[in-house]
């Protein structure tokens, strides 16, 4: 139940109880997996954070994240996504993925001083078949590691007090102070 939260609220549509079953079987596996590390091995949480919610001040705002899971020793940071494999094919939400793990990196480097040397998106494809694995750009497996580009701190400090900036001046400014693009406001394209 302590997972349920994080891979339940993005459920939706009519496929949503299909979307549910795998949530809640992802969740109790996560907590499973995470109750027999800490039953198990002491020094679990000096290895391996799982889970861990941020807050940390840019530009006079407080920006909050949660990570999946970081690997201390290997400087590993690790987010699962569940997804269909379409989205996976096309990087409808790459873009938008790595900057949030570059953004994590960058909260762990503040607020624990801890080094993120490698970040990766470990895909769960719900709608996964075997006989197309291997196709083209399909992925070869119903889970599948993705890297993810690290970028330099400074470079990913800079964009993020850039965007807490423009969110600052619309609150001041009002909402004609700035105009989003077509890909701030995730539009689609016209048909």
């Amino acid at each position: 139940k302590r997972y349920e939260h994080k891979y339940l609220k993005n459920a939706k549509g009519e496929k949503e109880i299909v979307r549910r079953k795998y949530a809640k079987k992802l969740a109790s596996m996560a907590e499973f997996a995470e109750d027999f590390m800490q039953q198990h091995f002491k020094d679990f949480r000096e290895k391996v954070m799982l889970e861990e919610v941020m807050t940390y001040k840019f530009n006079g705002w407080i920006l909050k994240g949660q990570f999946d899971r970081f690997e201390v020793e290997n400087k590993a940071l690790i987010d699962l996504k569940v997804t269909t494999v379409w989205t996976y094919k096309n990087k409808t939400e790459h873009k938008t993925y790595s900057w949030q793990q570059n953004i994590y990196a960058l909260m762990i480097k503040k607020i624990y001083n801890l080094d993120v040397d490698k970040a990766s998106l470990l895909f769960w494809f719900r709608d996964f078949q075997k006989i197309k694995r291997g196709q083209g750009l399909y992925p070869p497996a119903k889970v599948w590691e993705y890297p993810v580009k690290l970028l330099p701190l400074d470079e990913v400090e800079d964009y993020v007090i850039e965007r807490i900036k423009l969110h600052q001046k619309v609150e001041t400014e009002g909402e004609d102070s700035y105009e989003c693009s077509p890909e701030e406001r995730w539009a689609e394209p016209d048909m």
